[in-house]
């Protein structure tokens, strides 16, 4: 239940709604029990929210989009097409349905595509030479040598173009013509990038301003290090830090996205699928909730707590990412009852309450538990069975917990360096052993650990020695307790009566499968971590990995397991309009 707070002029079309429920049984298992739970914490709650339908937003939207040109783009993915191909291929995708709504002039929406190697350049003002209004198709003063055929004039402003039905050609023409050579030099990207949204919101205040960076490894020529290129990342912004294949320094882009609210880590496992992750994007930068792009908060009355997934523990107040038009998101509570129980702790439940503010604390709105359903013969209450969010509570834990330890293992070399093999095309790693890494007799009936392992998802022949050597004696350990866990959903999944259930408990089985199969190798942080922020942040795209990232026999249907539960129909359409394909309905 909600209590809409109305504001003047506040940037709400409509509430933000929402409600709070509490699990029936005090007395969980220890199967279902939350490893991180703070003393005195006896009931386990979730505070759902519902995001209502918005309109496109009017304010003007400015898209930066910094895009990796090393000469590792032009790798060949597994249908043929370069990296590069595809990520033009999106690009152009993009700009076409963008234009499909600016045409009205109801939407502004710019973009500026800055490609970088040892070098950064403006890719559009490069082709066209300088800024202002240029001849594109015919060669104007000003105008590119070569530029294509039907291009028409366009208009940079401060690097910029709008994304206009007749600018279209001209951006296609531009996107055709990147060529990629070179290192990657992140920390000049960077620098570009910090002075340009600066320059460009101080000329343009009342603007949207949004940085998307794509890249495809680690950086190999200037300043490397988190520490030394976070400086140029200010946390003020928005920005998007997209990671291109199973090469790219996942540590470095998590690090530098969790250093604001604003800021968001992709993994682009599967080129060919590239749109769709971009198409989510798009949808969330078309969309946002509140109009204004606020960051929301969720606080609690006292005795309750909220779990961030971000830091693996239970606190009084959460930053939400940031919210789209039409999303449902579910978040966990926990309440303290001060040692009472029973018919005492259902009072002190059904009394609590969450607040939505703003981030200066302006009250948005109010949330309360829904009242207890009750049988009409026997006039007892229904139980309320969160079953399905206590395995997510257990399953957001222990990738925690495998992040922090690749993290940790990957921070002993220098930050983002390799501690392990690449695997080959068939997904093995050649002279790789599990010896060591091995939980013999931790195993179930279809989640082995020995070899490290769950049904579909062997992890043998995924290790080395020198990477044995680094890991420390948890990794036999988490092994275990990830094996341990695939059971119980599986277990879980099986007496699930409801589809939505089923679906829900399949993801979190995925995230287990994915993290435990490459635990300890050199993509273990990389899809571990995505996998985490997919399932927290509540993501319609998530990664399950290339036909050649995970070894062993895989179901069917594995590599086209990329959706969450958590998309809807409006966003799955764009997904799949700006990844090149028919959009069609989702449950």
């Amino acid at each position: 239940m909600a209590v809409w707070i109305d504001h003047l002029n506040a940037p709400f079309p409509a509430p933000i709604e929402g409600y709070l429920e509490w699990h029936s049984s005090d007395d969980l298992a220890d199967a279902l029990r939350p490893r991180t739970w703070p003393a005195g914490a006896t009931t386990f709650g979730t505070v759902h929210l519902e995001v209502p339908e918005v309109p496109m937003s009017s304010t003007p939207l400015a898209i930066l989009v910094s895009l990796d040109r090393s000469g590792s783009m032009t790798d060949v993915c597994g249908d043929g097409r370069t990296k590069l191909e595809h990520i033009q291929h999106v690009l152009k995708n993009l700009c076409t349905m963008v234009a499909k709504y600016t045409s009205s002039g109801d939407v502004s929406v710019r973009i500026c595509f800055l490609v970088f190697s040892h070098d950064v350049t403006n890719i559009l003002q490069e082709r066209y030479t300088a800024l202002g209004s240029v001849d594109a198709g015919g060669g104007a003063a000003g105008a590119g040598a070569g530029a294509g055929a039907g291009a028409g004039p366009i208009t940079l402003d401060d690097g910029f173009v709008d994304i206009v039905p007749e600018h279209l050609p001209a951006i296609y023409d531009a996107l055709d013509h990147i060529d990629a050579w070179g290192l990657t030099n992140l920390e000049k990207s960077f620098k570009y990038v910090h002075t340009k949204m600066e320059t460009y919101r101080a000329s343009h205040p009342g603007h949207r301003v949004v940085h998307i960076q794509m890249t495809d490894g680690e950086a190999t020529a200037g300043k490397k290090t988190p520490g030394e290129l976070q400086a140029w990342v200010d946390p003020a912004d928005q920005h998007i830090f997209v990671g291109v294949g199973d090469d790219h320094d996942s540590m470095l882009l998590n690090y530098l996205a969790d250093r604001s609210p604003l800021g968001e880590y992709r993994f682009m496992d599967q080129l060919e699928k590239s749109g769709w992750i971009c198409g989510e994007i798009l949808y969330n930068l078309l969309y946002p909730f509140p109009r204004n792009a606020d960051i929301l908060h969720l606080r609690m009355t006292e005795g309750m707590r909220v779990y961030d997934w971000r830091t693996n523990a239970w606190t009084t107040e959460l930053v939400l990412p940031l919210l789209a038009g039409k999303m449902e998101k579910d978040y966990h509570l926990c309440m303290e009852t001060g040692g009472v129980d029973g018919e005492a702790a259902a009072s002190a439940a059904a009394e609590a309450a969450v607040y939505i503010c703003n981030a200066d604390g302006t009250l948005v709105n109010i949330l309360t538990a829904l009242p207890p359903l009750v049988d009409v013969v026997t006039g007892e209450r229904v139980p309320t069975d969160l079953t399905k969010y206590l395995l997510r509570q257990r399953t957001q834990e222990c990738l925690y917990r495998v992040k922090t330890y690749e993290t940790a293992v990957r921070d002993r070399p220098r930050l983002g360096r390799r501690m392990g093999p690449n695997r080959g095309d068939d997904g093995t790693t050649e002279g790789a052993t599990t010896e060591d890494a091995t939980t013999e007799g931790a195993t179930t009936e279809d989640a082995t650990t020995e070899g490290a392992t769950t049904e579909g998802a062997t992890t043998e022949g995924a290790t080395t020695e020198d990477a044995i050597a680094v890991r420390g004696p948890d990794i036999a350990t988490l092994h275990a307790e990830l094996a341990q866990l695939y059971r119980e959903l599986e277990l879980s999944k099986e007496v699930a009566t409801e589809d939505a259930d089923v679906d829900f408990i399949q993801v979190l089985m995925d995230d287990v499968r994915v993290t435990q199969g490459t635990l300890g190798t050199f993509r273990g942080h990389m899809y571990t971590s995505s996998r985490m922020t997919s399932q927290g942040n509540q993501h319609s795209y998530t990664p399950t990995g290339a036909t050649n990232a995970c070894t062993g026999t895989m179901p069917v249907d594995w590599y086209t397991r990329n959706t969450t539960t958590y998309t809807n129909s409006s966003v799955f359409s764009m997904m799949t309009e700006v990844a090149g394909g028919e959009p069609y309905a989702v449950k």
